[in-house]
């Protein structure tokens, strides 16, 4: 079993133990001593005293929440009074003895909160230090050539479209390979599962999509448009599927047959569905994502996201996870990211993952799965590569089915 480390720090600080305390404007306290002009929070009497302050977690994910508490006392028994203050980005706000933190989008982001305590003659200042995490990448698996759609099923496994070899592998969550590779159509790529267990599989190269077993065997061949590229299952079990060539999305039948077939934007790619069975599609050509009706009629966006939108995926939160080919680089030769966007298409934060990534997934633990064409290099002599992001959703991929394959919702479609 793998062991996920998150690091959550908790800390408290701030023993400012007072003997009076230096007025707002620097005039002398009860008890204390001449403050500075303009200073706050200069120490003195002991009647008003912040004992702790904490923050929790620290350091954040970016652009998540936390919650500090300050402790204080007054040893004449004042009622006090808090306000609260943030730096460098950092959004706080107050509710008395408790406030809640919000990290700016940036990793690496250091900041502070301060509060101020105040009894009506006297005031005291404790301040602390915050900052957001690093990127949380803990695991890097080889996974053949042209790796493209990802997907995980119901036992944990990952599936991988294996793009150059035209088959499908099944690894581990530890990145073993498991059940073996399996042959599909011609240039697989997205990847998605259904509620039977069973693995569905858009093939590029030509005009189907096939569906597997949970042993490998292939079911059923479907036609679907031009260059299909990736695919969603709705709570119906209808399947959904970008078009590239033709810039379309086919919704297909459990059985295979077409139900309808939309225009969306140039060279759609990822495709996820979300809680409400609105359909969100990257379009790679146009650097863009669109959100449609469950009928296929555009109702968001486009959203601006990085360059050559690929895979889609919606966590828990309904967030939208989108997988970037070239990350912003107008060249093409820096690695690829990751955009998360809020429900509204808003941007919450970027991701850099491996060269050329396609696409991704999230596990029941919440960490987004995100497969790289080319692995770590930019180019493709050593093979592709799987990436493991760990802490950055609030739980798994939403997923419309909540029968017993799938207790608690689960995740499981490549998107």
């Amino acid at each position: 079993m793998k062991t996920y480390i998150r690091t959550y720090l908790s800390f408290s600080l701030i023993m400012l133990l007072l003997a009076g305390c230096a007025g707002k404007n620097g005039a002398t306290g009860p008890q204390g001593r001449q403050g500075s002009a303009g200073q706050q929070g200069v120490t003195g009497g002991p009647d008003l005293v912040i004992s702790s302050l904490s923050a929790t977690p620290n350091p954040l994910i970016p652009n998540r929440t936390a919650l500090a508490v300050v402790n204080a006392y007054d040893s004449n028994g004042g009622t006090l009074t808090y306000t609260w203050a943030a730096s460098n980005g950092w959004k706080v706000t107050g509710y008395g003895m408790t406030a809640t933190i919000t990290a700016p989008t940036a990793y690496n982001a250091a900041g502070s909160i301060t509060v101020t305590v105040d009894n009506g003659s006297t005031s005291v200042t404790g301040t602390t230090i915050l900052s957001t995490v690093t990127q949380l990448i803990i695991n890097t698996f080889p996974a053949g050539y042209g790796p493209g759609g990802v997907a995980i099923d119901a036992s944990g496994n990952v599936w991988v479209a294996d793009d150059y070899n035209y088959a499908v592998s099944e690894l581990s969550l530890t990145g073993t390979t498991m059940g073996g590779t399996f042959p599909v159509g011609s240039d697989p790529w997205g990847t998605a599962i259904d509620a039977a267990g069973n693995v569905w599989v858009a093939n590029y190269g030509g005009t189907t999509v096939s569906e597997l077993n949970s042993a490998g065997t292939l079911i059923t061949t479907a036609t679907a448009g031009n260059g299909p590229e990736c695919i969603a299952i709705d709570a119906s079990g209808n399947v959904w599927v970008t078009n590239y060539k033709d810039s379309t999305v086919s919704e297909l039948s459990p059985t295979g047959t077409t139900i309808t077939t939309v225009t969306v934007g140039t060279g759609p790619n990822g495709i996820a569905i979300d809680a409400s069975g609105n359909v969100w599609v990257a379009n790679e050509g146009d650097t863009t994502v669109s959100e449609l009706s469950p009928t296929g009629t555009i109702i968001g966006g486009p959203f601006t996201v990085g360059i050559s939108p690929e895979g889609v995926a919606i966590d828990a939160s309904g967030n939208i996870w989108v997988v970037n080919l070239y990350g912003n680089d107008p060249n093409h030769n820096s690695p690829g990211t990751v955009t998360e966007l809020s429900p509204d298409g808003i941007t919450i934060a970027t991701y850099t993952v491996g060269f050329l990534p396609g696409g991704l997934t999230i596990d029941a633990l919440g960490d987004v799965w995100v497969t790289n064409v080319y692995g770590n290099n930019s180019y493709a002599s050593n093979g592709g590569t799987v990436t493991e992001i760990v802490g950055v959703t609030q739980g798994p991929e939403y997923w419309p089915y909540t029968g017993p394959q799938f207790p608690g919702g689960g995740n499981l479609g490549f998107d």
